[in-house]
């Protein structure tokens, strides 16, 4: 090889020290900027095909380029919703824009790929980062919240207003007292907690327990109580049966009373029995209201029962007796179909009790108009009898419960059908000193019309929109790439990269964990790079001394033959 070839060998040290300083400058100029990853150098030993073992030919070095893709930066909390960094394997989809039309951006659908998350709206709601890649993601389906597409777009928010939605269901969860300290309950009166049909003109019980106040467990013959007569009669009109005449005979007691109306309706729609403490109490078996109308003499009023139609209403001249006989229950509001909010206020009344002989049965009931006056209806029962175990779990509805409500309506503002949802353990009657219904989850799924505030980008990779109304609203999913050979993407402007045919094409997937409001840092390290700068610098300056003692050995040869 001799002189000339140890020059050669020095040379091309040179030229591969100058790149190693090459990227180690630009290494240190990208110390600060978000995402950027460094470029170490890779030195390659070119060997001559002439050398053998033992006779070695001096050869060349070459300085290649080696991507540190995967060396992950420091990630470092910001104070922006749209920044976004990852912390693992993956890049971020993006593209930049060839041109634009009228002021709005053209793309040409080719996907590129960064770890610069540093994301912010631009003036056409588009995500667009500090290097001008327009971020894409995947489009989301706004009314379930799943992802709707299989190929990233640019992210474009728009300012719509959020449109309302209209409530469909409270969830509700609470503990009725046992015995409901209401205005009219007393201690020592039996069932004086109990709401009692006796005092209503139109009763508010649909289809419910109708009990009296006569104690008829040691009446032998009706017709010995004053005001019933041998042949004294009443009409129970219930479901489809049509109205069924109970005629009273001496001799008669409760229990056969009692007997003769279920044997008018044949086992259908209505049934009846004497409690333990002998009141005489009639049901409907499917939630048809129950009308009672006496025929001679009022034997109904004789015996306890109130005459009229069993309404489940409340009506304005009777809503101070209701309010003493129930228990305030919460209120919540609602919004219908253009976001206007429903005041929804509700009470429970307890109808029946297992002191009573019967089993513990509440009704609910809400307000449907605050201004009623007169015979206007005030409050409405929702129509369903809640039946609690001695135990105090709920039996009926049969858990998981939940009950619908038809066209609910409070002070002229229509609802459409409303689920109110106790979930599997959510409706309990247990012991209570307050003797009040205790309120543990009243909420609804309904929510006004709302203006757009803010976004931000979860750590779940969700972008969402922030609204006015306090509703989010899950807008794009991110499309995380990975690739084969992270290290094998062609480097592009602006901390973003290409994929070639040695990295393989990007595969859609989240690898790494999304963290956001936090930005990835450059993975150099300053100091790190100043220990490679004094390095490349001896080199260097020993490779120059290889040429200035291969010149002076050439000189020496020259002046050989002088």
């Amino acid at each position: 090889m001799g002189i000339f070839g140890a020059l050669t060998s020095a040379i091309s040290g040179l030229r591969a020290q100058s790149t190693a300083l090459q990227h180690i400058s630009d290494n240190i100029a990208n110390t600060q900027t978000v995402g950027f990853k460094r470029t170490e150098t890779s030195f390659i030993d070119i060997v001559s095909g002439e050398s053998v073992p033992t006779r070695h030919q001096g050869g060349v070095v070459i300085a290649n380029s080696r991507a540190t893709n995967t060396v992950q930066g420091d990630v470092i909390g910001s104070d922006v919703n749209t920044h976004v960094a990852i912390n693992g394997d993956g890049y971020f989809v993006v593209e930049k824009p060839t041109g634009f039309n009228d002021g709005n951006a053209v793309f040409s659908g080719t996907d590129q790929y960064t770890r610069r998350g540093d994301f912010a709206l631009n003036k056409d709601g588009f995500l667009v980062n500090g290097a001008g890649y327009f971020l894409k993601a995947l489009a989301v389906d706004a009314s379930t919240g799943n992802v709707s597409s299989t190929l990233p777009s640019p992210v474009q928010i728009t300012r719509d207003f959020l449109p309302a939605r209209e409530t469909t269901t409270i969830d509700y969860r609470a503990n009725l007292a046992s015995v409901p300290k209401t205005v009219n309950f007393q201690e020592t009166l039996p069932n004086s907690e109990l709401l009692s049909a006796t005092p209503f003109t139109s009763i508010p019980t649909t289809g419910l327990n109708m009990t009296g106040t006569v104690d008829l467990s040691s009446v032998t013959d009706l017709t010995t109580l004053p005001g019933i007569a041998d042949g004294d009669q009443f009409t129970i009109t219930a479901g489809a049966a049509g109205p069924q005449t109970i005629t009273i005979d001496t001799g008669d007691d409760a229990a056969q009373i009692a007997a003769e109306i279920v044997a008018a309706f044949g086992g259908g729609d209505v049934t009846a029995s004497v409690t333990g403490n002998g009141f005489l109490k009639i049901n409907s078996t499917n939630g048809s209201a129950i009308q009672l109308a006496d025929a001679t003499n009022t034997p109904t009023a004789d015996l306890g029962l109130s005459t009229g139609t069993v309404s489940g209403e409340v009506i304005a001249t009777e809503s101070g007796t209701f309010l003493d006989s129930s228990v305030a229950g919460g209120a919540i509001s609602a919004f219908d179909s253009a976001g206007s909010p429903v005041n929804i206020q509700l009470r429970w009344a307890k109808i029946d009790s297992a002191a009573n002989g019967g089993t513990d049965t509440w009704n609910l009931f809400h307000l449907e108009n605050s201004n009623a006056t007169g015979s206007q209806v005030a409050w409405r029962n929702v129509g369903t009898d809640y039946v609690f175990a001695t135990n105090g779990t709920l039996q009926t509805p049969a858990p998981p419960a939940s009950v619908s409500i038809a066209g609910l309506s409070v002070d002229g503002i229509s609802l459409s059908n409303i689920t109110i949802d106790h979930g599997s353990t959510g409706l309990t009657q247990f012991a209570d000193s307050t003797g009040v219904a205790q309120i543990t989850d009243i909420d609804q799924d309904g929510f006004p019309t709302g203006e757009l505030n803010d976004v931000s980008i979860t750590d779940s990779g969700r972008v969402v929109g922030i609204y006015s109304n306090g509703e989010t609203l899950d807008l794009a999913e991110l499309a995380v790439a990975t690739f084969s050979a992270d290290d094998m993407l062609k480097k592009l402007d602006g901390g973003a990269f290409e994929a070639t045919p040695d990295s393989g094409a990007a595969l859609l997937g989240i690898q790494g964990r999304i963290v956001g409001q936090s930005l990835e840092g450059s993975n150099s390290d300053i100091a790190d790079e100043f220990s490679k700068l004094i390095v490349t610098q001896q080199a260097y300056t020993a490779a120059t001394r290889i040429v200035t003692t291969g010149d002076e050995m050439l000189q020496e040869a020259v002046n050989m033959v002088r």
